[in-house]
């Protein structure tokens, strides 16, 4: 977040980073503000996609917990 923060608060740094200059130069961003969006956006998607993942394993994740508990306790209850 602090590389966003920094785009957002110098305007310049599209032609002192080398690296934001050469990333503006193949997007073809003139404007700081269309650097800016961009940026808002990719980090927007970046989070959905985190949340997406994390929805999905947190899913796998408890259908293995209560497949294993079931098939435990049936096995206990199938020992009485």
């Amino acid at each position: 977040m602090l590389p966003l923060i920094t785009a957002i608060m110098k305007p310049d740094i599209i032609t002192t980073n080398k690296y934001i200059a050469y990333i503006c130069n193949i997007f073809r961003f003139t404007l700081h503000r269309t650097f800016v969006i961009v940026c808002i956006i990719v980090v927007v998607f970046v989070f959905i996609f985190k949340d997406l993942f994390l929805i999905m394993q947190y899913y796998i994740q408890a259908r293995f917990i209560f497949n294993n508990q079931f098939a435990t306790q049936q096995r206990m209850l199938n020992g009485f």
